[in-house]
């Protein structure tokens, strides 16, 4: 005959059943059934030899390269025909797995593997920047938004997915933006996925909640047969943990974490057309104070560019303790340097005009309001 493995919950007398999503580092069992003329082999009480393997293609003799995964091997109790293994704890991760079962233990003449393969997956990825670091309101790194910066997403070793971005989950200060860019293919070896083309849409910086950066792929060979649930559970839920996994929260919170700083990639400037009051009927004696009937006003807009795709939006996170857009930092010169003495002459001889009044112009100790 051959053997078969499935869950410890398949009904009594099964031949077949289901192998469900496991977690990396938790423990399982399985159920191993001895096979007969398609029944199980009531009258088998013996021993068999159980391991892991990957690289298999399916059940019965284990077609394809199967490979032991290491620290998995066991002896297990079958008695009329059934029985059930010792807990499996495996550290890695491994997207395509089965139950290799073989007998006499010792000079095996008969092999098999379960007809169902499962996932091992990671209960978690961390997500890290190198280039993205500041989580203040001033310093270096100063990214503009647009330009390129890098995360990195850690699972656990044998972990070969990509992962991807669920944007309604990053946060941002007030307003959250989009990140843009992808993962490539993280490295079996470390679990490590890298991408040095990330970009951000807004001003300041930005955290991610839960499940932010996450892998719904990896376990595919149970997502679509309901070996998993669609979520993200790390918690059995009628026997069945999540088929995705995600990120740890970074939590945005200035000056202690998060990724960033962003500033804007440039400024729109545009302005009105002022107009003078006169001081008398419709005319102003030389030397008298006159004002504005419309005052200038020049009003800047802070964009995001176009680099990557982005459009010049309006980055309307520019406010606050991220605007550094001040007088100060403008360095204007002193009104009566910047304003030109005009000269006339007339009939009478002529000469200079006197002074400019400046009391109405806009005080420089005041910034701009936003």
């Amino acid at each position: 005959g051959d053997f078969n493995a499935f869950e410890t919950s398949t009904a009594a007398n099964a031949i077949t059943g289901k192998i469900f999503t496991k977690l990396a580092g938790t423990n399982f069992a399985v159920d191993i059934v001895a096979i007969l003329a398609g029944a199980q082999y009531a009258a088998f009480t013996n021993t068999v030899a159980v391991d892991l393997v990957t690289g298999s293609t399916g059940g019965l003799n284990c077609p394809g390269t199967p490979v032991t995964i290491a620290g998995t091997a066991q002896n297990v109790n079958l008695a009329s025909g059934r029985g059930t293994t010792g807990n499996f704890n495996v550290a890695a991760a491994y997207p395509d797995v089965r139950v290799r079962i073989r007998y006499p233990v010792m000079t095996p003449t008969v092999t098999s593997c379960s007809t169902d393969n499962f996932a091992i997956r990671p209960t978690a990825l961390t997500v890290t920047s190198t280039n993205a670091t500041q989580t203040g309101t001033t310093g270096a790194p100063i990214i503009r938004t647009g330009v390129n910066f890098n995360l990195t997403a850690t699972a656990i070793a044998g972990y070969n997915g990509t992962p991807g971005i669920n944007n309604a989950l990053v946060t941002g200060t007030p307003n959250a933006g989009a990140i843009g860019g992808a993962f490539s293919a993280a490295l079996a070896g470390t679990g490590i996925a890298t991408g040095n083309s990330f970009f951000y849409s807004e001003v300041g910086n930005f955290g991610l909640a839960t499940n932010a950066v996450f892998d719904a792929g990896f376990t595919g060979v149970d997502s679509g047969s309901g070996d998993c649930t669609n979520d993200f559970s790390n918690t059995l839920v009628g026997g069945r943990y999540g088929c995705s996994f995600g990120s740890t929260a970074v939590t945005q919170t200035t000056g202690v974490s998060g990724f960033g700083r962003f500033i804007p990639d440039n400024f729109s400037v545009s302005y009105n057309m002022p107009a003078f009051a006169t001081a008398c009927s419709g005319f102003s004696y030389v030397g008298q104070t006159f004002s504005y009937s419309l005052a200038p006003v020049l009003t800047v807009t802070a964009r995001n560019g176009t680099g990557n795709g982005l459009t010049n939006a309006t980055t309307t996170n520019y406010s606050g303790s991220y605007m550094k857009f001040t007088n100060a930092s403008l360095a204007p010169a002193a009104y009566d340097t910047q304003l030109e003495r005009y000269t006339r002459f007339d009939a009478l001889g002529g000469g200079n005009t006197p002074a400019l009044d400046v009391s109405g112009l806009p005080l420089t100790s005041a910034d701009p309001v936003i």
